[in-house]
């Protein structure tokens, strides 16, 4: 029996660089809309120390066009 993969919402303390090599980090809004994040720009662009929770008030919504909507979630990736 497969098991189906669910994301998992990241921990409070998270930082970008503990984010595996096996992992997809994706941005999920309250609309329900949701979108892979590209973990590579991310970390050039904001350095792999960043806290994910706190760059969260930063995600805008291509969907909804809201802001702060959204939050961080991982999911692994399939063997």
């Amino acid at each position: 029996m497969a098991r189906e993969r669910k994301p998992e919402r990241i921990g409070p303390g998270e930082k970008l660089g503990d984010i595996m090599s096996w992992e997809i980090l994706f941005a999920i809004c309250k609309c329900e809309h949701y979108a892979e994040v590209n973990i590579r720009t991310l970390r050039l662009k904001c350095g792999g120390d960043a806290v994910l929770r706190r760059l969260e008030p930063k995600l805008r919504c291509k969907k909804c066009s809201e802001a702060g909507k959204s939050g961080f979630f991982v999911m692994k990736m399939r063997r």
